[in-house]
């Protein structure tokens, strides 16, 4: 998890970069922990309000956890480039 400040909005907002548990250890709820845990700390030590994340288009059980988590999808174009 990054804070990330922007000239362009009052609070700092976070973003969610790498979260991976590996199979013998899924379903077991310590990714819904690690986000919560995450969420707090943001919070309550930096002032954000809301946190960023990328996922795979065809990542399915990721993108159903984080809509269990209450993570919403955004209308938003994604640009890369290599430099």
């Amino acid at each position: 998890m990054q804070v990330l400040h922007s000239a362009c909005y009052p609070a700092p907002c976070a973003e969610l970069t790498e979260l991976y548990v590996a199979d013998e250890y899924r379903r077991q709820g310590i990714a819904s922990d690690l986000v919560r845990c995450a969420e707090k700390a943001c919070r309550e030590q930096h002032g954000v309000r809301e946190i960023h994340l990328l996922t795979g288009r065809n990542n399915a059980s990721a993108q159903a956890f984080y809509r269990a988590m209450g993570f919403r999808e955004k209308d938003e174009a994604y640009f890369s480039k290599r430099v």
